[in-house]
């Protein structure tokens, strides 16, 4: 009875654990905006511009397009250096593309300034560190490219709460700066990706389907839509597969007891 009881056991307890998994992701998801678009170009040669933004604002159904500029810095600080994700977006627009976020410390940069930034919490103090990489209110220098690297001495004047993963980026990881200050450190004339926001969850497909029209393959489209089913389809799978594990113990358990019996 123990065994059988304990097996049963098992197979509740698992099974309730990964749809409790399941649902704490697709919450996390759902954090990001059910309505929110991500768009990137799809190859190298694809360049994303001012005239592309101004395009998809005459989309019936889309509220905001956020442009933002990505790359890859290396950090110095506390005798160390760590890889993070330069993230240059409009401060006006800082609370579009990440919404709720909130300050442990500082403000947010300014949005005319070339030098100033706002870091994420694992920036601030990374989790493998016993000390902080970086200290609110003094200046730190970041490392840019992989092929003949520049230095870049910049002032942080913030540190975020611990938030996660937004649309685009993952908002503990990165350093954000003003858009302009980016693209001129980084030497861009064009943006790495945009964040689309329309009116309501209705409009999604809408606005995919027309943008489709207009850029065919030339642009990689996300919705936080097609996100939620990847991860459910992927947890579901993950649901049936460690039911399968129980229910084998369990039926190994009920023969053990039988040949006992």
């Amino acid at each position: 009875i123990l065994g059988i009881m304990i097996g049963t056991a098992a197979v509740i307890a698992l099974v309730s654990q990964t749809e409790g998994i399941q649902n704490s992701i697709i919450e996390q998801v759902n954090k990001l905006g059910p309505n929110t678009i991500s768009i990137r170009p799809a190859s190298g040669a694809v360049v994303i511009t001012q005239t592309d933004v101004n395009k998809m604002l005459q989309i019936p159904g889309i509220e905001y397009v956020v442009p933002v500029v990505t790359s890859p810095v290396r950090v110095y600080g506390g005798g160390t250096s760590k890889l993070f994700t330069l993230v240059g977006v409009e401060s006006t627009e800082f609370e579009i593309l990440i919404s709720g976020a909130s300050y442990e410390e500082g403000r947010l940069f300014q949005p005319l300034s070339y030098s100033e930034v706002t870091v994420g919490s694992s920036v601030k103090q990374p989790q493998d560190l016993s000390y902080p990489l970086v200290v609110v209110g003094e200046s730190t220098t970041m490392e840019i490219g992989l092929v003949n690297p520049v230095k870049k001495t910049v002032q942080v004047v913030g540190a975020l709460e611990p938030y996660g993963t937004a649309t685009l980026v993952s908002v503990d990881d990165s350093i954000f700066m003003s858009l302009k200050g980016a693209m001129a450190l980084l030497g861009k004339s064009s943006y790495s990706a945009l964040f689309v926001k329309t009116t309501d969850v209705d409009s999604v497909d809408y606005v995919v389907e027309n943008i489709k029209a207009i850029y065919g393959t030339r642009l990689t489209i996300l919705t936080v839509k097609q996100i939620t089913q990847i991860v459910s389809t992927i947890t579901g799978q993950l649901t049936v597969l460690l039911g399968a594990i129980a229910a084998i113990s369990l039926f190994v358990a009920g023969l053990g007891i039988m040949n006992i019996m």
